[in-house]
């Protein structure tokens, strides 16, 4: 059975998948096959029609014959389109996929050269139009139609740097504003009965996944920034900022008199809102708007602590911590108390201004008073491990090669190293290692180790016998030595090898014994010291640098008749400490000698040790740590990094 169809909508004239443009498909032929329940539609496929027209054509079919296979066949139509139509095909792709495009679509401009040219009015357009599959759409349309390619640019916008500039110092003073208003939003959160528009029923959306091309959106968040205008008809234009902690957008609506007398009374800043709007691109205030059609106040979900045994907080940063704290010490502390927390303790980095507001909350909750210190191990050892009686004699100076700076998620590429016997160069060991997974690009770039120089070489499992072998008992020497320690003891674990050889760190060497270089990475060490480094970042070459670096230092020390390796350490009196590897500690003060003591490390560390960060030596906190708590703080703290680097 056959019959003859003119058009898609004339089939399905209430089928919402049949946008506007598309309902002038041509359907020549539908052959119903009752006997196998089989329908066989031929339809005219023009270059306009996509993989999604398609797909919503062949939905409409299926939809309106569940109990019907179908097979699809498509005519191809050749067919010349002129400019106009063209550009009118395009803009109604666009409106199909962005709903919001109508702030941009009639600017819309269409060049014809060697290939045709789609230019834009604003970046937002082009973002809007390239960030979905609607570019490739559009690409493939003038490729089938004309047989060349499409290119879509946009026009430069006219924005200053100074705008821009300007626009990020107001949005900063919006946010302080909100801060120093945080007590009166709670009050202002009680009104939650006021409704504007319709019912809002459906989900919320983050303010940062919002995206010109869905149209329209749900939010939630808090009001800011509120202001009014009266235009010339008569209406009202109310413009305010939402944000919802991910991000912010401003909103707008137009409303009568009658509605903004009841609006403005209602809404105000520091609510807490639904929100519901079209979202479109404010060509005025060049940002992504939203357009108001339902408001409903609504009340601030405030988090609580329903734990019986509560907590102590004992690790809080204030807006006193630099680019870190936001948060107020006293909204902080309240919340504390709201919660029914016994005690709170207070750990700026680096500071203790909050601790005046903090004791004005006193009698309310106990204060804990702390800080979050940046602690130098100014005990850090030139050599260590086991050196009883071991004399300055036989070193084996060695470095690696590796896929990045975790022992534990990366792999050595590359092993090099140089044997000092007697003071003199005796062998040298050289072997790449294959780690067993792809090189990373920076670190190719970096070394020149590809991923084919070690296709064929060992794993580091077949290489570490013979390196333990080469190394025997003697002394293992390296530049930052905790780094190329850190794997080969990871590695050497994993195959239940012990090396245990005592420690020699050249990097701590250098700082000792070269205190006023300002870097002590091993390319200035070697140029400081006049020592050939030849292809720096491969292991076998920066040993044999590290290995002459060594034998100089050990021959500018000879007036000091050093004779046993331990006496080494000697000379770390001499280094500036203050530019050693830093760690975040906890130190929180027992008592009140505890606070005084607290006073006195955050007095030194700013006056006496001062380099980037105030800095507390670890043998001064260890003299002064009878009346204070110390705690081993975040992921950037000593404890953590040994565990990290295995250490």
């Amino acid at each position: 059975m056959s019959k003859t169809i003119k058009t898609i909508k004339e089939l399905f004239p209430n089928v919402i998948e049949i946008q506007e443009f598309i309902k002038d498909i041509r359907i020549q032929k539908v052959e119903i096959i009752r006997e196998s329940f089989k329908v066989i539609v031929s339809v005219e496929e023009e270059a306009w029609i996509s993989d999604n027209d398609r797909k919503n054509l062949e939905k409409s079919f299926k939809n309106k014959l569940k109990d019907f296979n179908f097979e699809f066949n498509y005519i191809t139509i050749a067919k010349k389109y002129s400019n106009e139509e063209i550009l009118e095909i395009i803009k109604l792709k666009i409106i199909k996929y962005i709903k919001s495009s109508f702030s941009f679509i009639e600017d819309l401009i269409l060049e014809e050269n060697d290939d045709f040219n789609l230019i834009l009015p604003s970046v937002i357009a082009y973002q809007s139009i390239t960030s979905n599959g609607l570019k490739d759409d559009l690409c493939n349309f003038i490729k089938k139609s004309t047989d060349r390619n499409l290119i879509i640019s946009y026009t430069e916008e006219k924005t200053s740097d100074d705008f821009l500039f300007n626009q990020e110092m107001e949005e900063r003073i919006m946010l302080k504003d909100i801060l120093a208003k945080s007590n009166d939003i709670s009050k202002n959160n009680k009104r939650a009965n006021f409704k504007y528009g319709k019912k809002i029923k459906n989900e919320t959306i983050k303010i940062s996944d919002l995206e010109l091309q869905q149209g329209d959106a749900i939010i939630k968040g808090e009001i800011f920034q509120y202001e009014t205008k009266t235009i010339k008809d008569g209406r009202t234009l109310v413009i305010f900022y939402v944000s919802d902690g991910s991000s912010s957008i401003s909103c707008k609506a137009f409303l009568n008199k009658d509605q903004s007398d009841n609006f403005l009374k209602n809404v105000k800043e520091g609510n807490h809102a639904l929100i519901h709007g079209d979202i479109v691109y404010d060509t005025y205030n060049k940002e992504v708007s939203l357009m108001l059609k339902s408001l409903e106040l609504i009340q601030e979900n405030i988090r609580e602590d329903e734990a019986i045994n509560k907590r102590v907080e004992l690790h809080l940063h204030t807006q006193m911590s630099s680019m870190d704290g936001v948060s107020h010490t006293k909204d902080l502390i309240q919340r504390a108390i709201d919660w029914g927390h016994s005690a709170i303790a207070i750990t700026d980095h680096g500071v203790v201004q909050a601790f005046p507001d903090a004791m004005d909350m006193g009698k309310q909750i106990k204060i804990i008073y702390g800080v979050e210190a940046y602690m130098i191990n100014d005990k850090k050892e030139i050599v260590n491990g086991n050196l009883d009686g071991r004399k300055l004699d036989d070193f084996v100076v060695f470095d690696i090669e590796t896929t990045g700076l975790s022992p534990k998620n990366n792999k050595i590429t590359e092993i090099g190293a140089i044997k000092i016997i007697n003071g003199e160069i005796a062998e040298s060991y050289s072997q790449l290692i294959n780690p067993g997974l792809p090189i990373p690009d920076l670190i190719v770039n970096l070394t020149g180790i590809t991923d084919e120089m070690v296709a064929d070489k060992p794993s580091i499992e077949e290489i570490l016998p013979s390196f333990k072998e080469f190394i025997g008992d003697s002394v293992l020497v390296a530049h930052n030595a905790a780094f190329d320690m850190g794997f080969i003891r990871e590695n050497a674990k994993a195959i239940n090898m012990v090396i245990d050889n005592p420690v020699l760190d050249t990097l701590e060497l250098s700082r000792a014994v070269f205190p006023t270089l300002k870097s002590h990475k091993l390319n200035l060490v070697a140029k400081h010291l006049k020592v050939d480094l030849l292809n720096h970042h491969r292991a076998v070459d920066d040993a044999l640098a590290t290995a002459n670096i060594l034998l100089k230092v050990l021959e500018m020390v000879q007036d000091k008749r050093f004779q046993f390796l331990s006496e080494l350490n000697s000379l770390k009196s001499s280094a500036d400490i203050t530019k050693g590897d830093m760690y975040h500690t906890i130190i929180l003060a027992k008592n009140q000698a505890g606070l005084k003591d607290l006073y006195r490390l955050i007095t030194d560390s700013h006056i006496s040790y001062f380099h980037r960060k105030p800095r507390m030596p670890k043998s001064i906190i260890a003299k002064l740590r009878k009346n204070l708590i110390i705690g081993s703080a975040c992921e950037a703290g000593e404890l953590y990094k040994a565990i990290l680097r295995n250490r």
